[in-house]
């Protein structure tokens, strides 16, 4: 959850003046500063390769209406920053980042003269960024610095944050060949294979961590109906066609002489998708080379299973927007009718930026799991 003020997490749950903002980089530098946006959505989804993105962002200014691909507003380098957050009473403001997106699409309306934007994160910029030569990695390196060099190659001077991922270790020799996808292929592999998940957070800055989990982290916000609560609506949907109970990772590598294996298991008994109940075995499988011990390739099953386990519950829900909360972030969910009182994980979170817009989420709860090596 971003860090806000106490008078902040206040208002939000009770009538407030809504305020958005947008910026405009160059270089990561802000040129253009406090644009008033009138429309548009921001969605920023864990599960996605690509974690955030804004579509239908509309900007009334006519005097940025972009005439060359290389105008401000324009897709030829520059970037748009969001800020959402709330007046207060005395006339002071606080803001909430919502990411900065590289604009991709921008569409002039010539009767309004506004410009409607569509942009996604920072990880489009290491994405388009493909490796011209292959790379190779000696036996020894720690790939998870390399994930950080790998994308300050493409934006010098990149903000990173690396201290929530844990269990890096030596990795044998590995070569990605030309052509590979920054991201696709090597941010996001290296990062399934040692059990972290990767993404550009609410100031574009590159965050790499631990899989989150309802065993490690406590509530941040309470969603719940009443008087004083934030939530409008609620769904409750069951499905097992993205639920797995069991995460099989393995490692080989022709550098190594040794093939390397882990196990998670949804071993719950209470658990609707439990590995030994009627919901029946459903493994889900992964071999990769960047997997480099047995320690490791448990570690990565244990994630995979966090992400993947659970799904046979899922539940959506409208609330009044609080733009602190952050895919991953635990938050408990209360709705009397639907017998609902749980701490669930946020998966996708979807912000309309408009005056009167809502925020829906996405989340699962999920059951302990064991691990078998």
């Amino acid at each position: 959850m971003w860090s806000v003020s106490q008078q902040f997490s206040d208002t939000v749950t009770a009538s407030h003046e809504i305020v958005t903002r947008c910026d405009v980089l160059d270089n990561g530098a802000v040129i253009r500063s406090g644009i008033a946006v009138s429309a548009g959505t921001i969605t920023r989804d864990r599960r996605a390769g690509q974690y955030g993105r804004v579509t239908g962002l509309v900007v009334n200014e006519p005097d940025l209406v972009p005439t060359t691909p290389a105008s401000e507003l324009g897709p030829a380098g520059f970037e748009v920053q969001l800020w959402r957050g709330v007046r207060f009473p005395n006339g002071d403001e606080e803001l909430v980042p919502l990411g900065i997106f590289p604009i991709q699409d921008a569409a002039v309306d010539d009767e309004s003269l506004s410009t409607t934007i569509e942009g996604i994160d920072r990880s489009q910029r290491i994405s388009d960024a493909k490796l011209e030569t292959d790379r190779t990695y000696a036996a020894g390196t720690f790939l998870g610095l390399q994930l950080v060099v790998l994308c300050l190659e493409v934006i010098p001077g990149l903000l990173f944050d690396v201290d929530g991922a844990t269990g890096d270790e030596a990795s044998p020799l590995v070569a990605f060949p030309a052509q590979s996808d920054r991201w696709t292929d090597i941010v996001m592999k290296v990062s399934q294979a040692r059990g972290w998940e990767a993404y550009f957070d609410g100031v574009g800055k590159f965050i790499l961590r631990d899989e989150p989990s309802l065993l490690t982290s406590e509530p941040v916000a309470e969603i719940s109906e009443g008087e004083s609560g934030v939530l409008l609506t609620a769904s409750l949907a069951w499905t097992r066609r993205h639920s797995f109970n069991r995460a099989i990772v393995t490692g080989s590598n022709a550098a190594a002489t040794a093939t390397f294996r882990g196990v998670a298991t949804d071993n719950d008994p209470a658990s609707p998708s439990y590995y030994f109940g009627r919901f029946g075995p459903k493994p889900y499988f992964v071999n990769s080379p960047l997997v480099t011990s047995n320690a490791s390739a448990a570690k990565a099953a244990k994630a995979i299973l966090v992400a993947k386990q659970g799904v046979a519950k899922s539940l959506s829900f409208g609330a009044i927007p609080n733009p602190a909360i952050e895919p991953g972030d635990v938050v408990t969910v209360r709705r009397a009718r639907l017998t609902l009182d749980e701490p669930v994980i946020v998966d996708t979170i979807t912000i309309g930026l408009g005056p009167e817009d809502s925020m829906s989420c996405e989340v699962r709860s999920r059951q302990e799991e064991e691990i078998e090596s």
